[in-house]
């Protein structure tokens, strides 16, 4: 909700309603992809824990899932930037919105799991 709220007063601020708009619904549909998505991956999990299966196929099941969240995430940041670009935003704006919003949190994530 903060967010949502945060993007729409963004967009009248530097006066670009409909690309905001864009951004928001692009991430809306992201959320709610994943969410459905993920459903029948926490059933798997919580009959895992329940009882005692196989661990590798714990462990594909679970790939999968982060397979199939990576190619929406990547299908996100694909249609953000050519949207930004047919708004005419400059190629260095898209990337520093790529680095800092996009792709650092899996940087992150991959440092701190990295370390075990």
């Amino acid at each position: 909700f903060l967010k949502a709220i945060l993007v729409k007063v963004s967009g009248y601020l530097f006066n670009k309603k409909q690309l905001f708009s864009v951004y928001l619904a692009y991430y809306n549909s992201f959320i709610k992809a994943t969410a459905i998505i993920a459903i029948p991956f926490l059933a798997f999990n919580i009959i895992y824990f329940s009882k005692s299966i196989d661990s590798e196929l714990f462990f594909y099941f679970n790939f999968t899932l982060i397979f199939i969240v990576s190619i929406l995430y990547i299908f996100r940041i694909y249609h953000l930037a050519i949207k930004g670009v047919g708004n005419k935003i400059s190629y260095f704006n898209i990337f520093l919105y790529l680095c800092t919003l996009e792709i650092s949190p899996f940087i992150f994530i991959y440092c701190y799991f990295g370390e075990y």
